[in-house]
């Protein structure tokens, strides 16, 4: 483990999502915790049950934030993966219920190309309204893409980074 956290900060990666005290103690800056399991990778409505486990895991991370000693602008939540429009109330609904565990708690989400199917300006527009995303990781492609996602987000004063998977070249040229 140590040794992938080394490998990384030699090679200017600062941000981890994975072995957060470990990268800590090596000097990683920022730290990605995971959303909830029921938060992150479900869609469906929230039940009592799920409300529950959600609030127990929220506290569970800041918990963890606290022990570690880190700064508000040092971690953020992944509050979901690229989600599409059709999810997009649901992932409202469980930001929200996280920020009632506290209210200053920063989300971070990744937002991906529109498609104009599943994925749309419209879906990202609701997400830019809730006023929850703290940071914005749209893929690299949304700068010059001409859907007006990245205009959308530079428009929130959010800091926004930066992501493209290698995978991306056949699909989308640009990204090459």
């Amino acid at each position: 483990t140590q040794i992938w956290v080394n490998e990384f900060l030699d090679h200017g990666v600062n941000t981890f999502h994975l072995q957060h005290e470990t990268a800590y103690q090596q000097g990683g800056d920022f730290f990605i915790f995971f959303a909830p399991k029921d938060a992150f990778s479900r869609r469906e409505p929230i039940t009592e049950e799920i409300s529950s486990a959600v609030i127990d895991q929220t506290q569970d991370i800041l918990t963890r934030v606290k022990e570690m000693g880190l700064r508000q602008d040092q971690w953020a939540i992944y509050i979901t993966d690229e989600p599409k429009d059709q999810d997009m109330d649901t992932v409202i609904a469980y930001g929200q219920l996280i920020r009632s565990v506290d209210p200053t708690i920063p989300f971070y989400v990744t937002v991906p190309w529109d498609d104009g199917k599943e994925i749309t300006i419209r879906g990202v527009e609701k997400l830019v309204e809730s006023g929850l995303i703290d940071i914005w990781q749209p893929y690299w492609y949304n700068a010059w893409a001409g859907h007006g996602v990245w205009e959308l987000l530079k428009q929130t004063g959010k800091p926004i980074w930066i992501y493209e998977i290698l995978a991306n070249g056949p699909r989308n040229p640009n990204c090459g």
